[in-house]
């Protein structure tokens, strides 16, 4: 039986040994080898980095000034959807009605968010971040429902707004309806 077992692994390892592959050694030049292991890890982090931004897309909705719809925005509950409803000067400051909808059969209480606010050209692309702020919801965004929501976007002109941002969507509860 041991002949066995010794003549198996032997044959396995033989069987492992390629002939054709041959073990290089490092390169003579040190320079050489150590940029392409950078390289190798710079591409390494490029390709996280961008892993984790598709990743958390889901997670943010992006919203033009005078666009209609809704994006959707995900959160630990489910998803909501966001879409603004008015935009009016205030003081200094842009007030903002966002509507939130919320399709899940929970009324949420207490939702955070990252608001973030900028300027886009004519073509609705980003050209300059104006600001962002955490904002907490007081009252509950009702389940099934749209709900109104106010926010000011402080030191804003509503004429160079172009773009909402939201991101980072969180809660402190939820309300459940009891069983009849």
């Amino acid at each position: 039986m041991k002949k066995i077992f010794a003549i198996l692994c032997l044959g396995i390892l033989l069987i492992s040994c390629k002939k054709d592959e041959v073990t290089k050694p490092p390169q003579n030049n040190p320079v050489n080898a150590n940029e392409s292991s950078k390289k190798s890890m710079d591409e390494r982090v490029q390709d996280l980095e961008f892993d984790k931004l598709f990743r958390s897309l889901d997670r943010m909705a992006y919203l033009k000034i005078g666009g209609d719809g809704y994006s959707p925005i995900a959160f630990d509950l489910g998803v909501l959807t966001i879409k603004i409803k008015d935009v009016q000067p205030y003081a200094n400051a842009s007030k903002v009605q966002l509507e939130i909808g919320n399709p899940l059969g929970a009324t949420i209480t207490g939702l955070k968010m990252t608001v973030q606010w900028g300027s886009t050209n004519e073509k609705g692309y980003v050209l300059e971040e104006l600001g962002s702020k955490e904002v907490t919801i007081e009252k509950n965004i009702i389940a099934g429902s749209w709900n109104s929501v106010n926010i000011t976007l402080d030191s804003t002109d509503p004429k160079k707004l172009g773009f909402i941002r939201v991101k980072d969507v969180s809660h402190t509860g939820i309300i459940l309806t009891k069983a009849r």
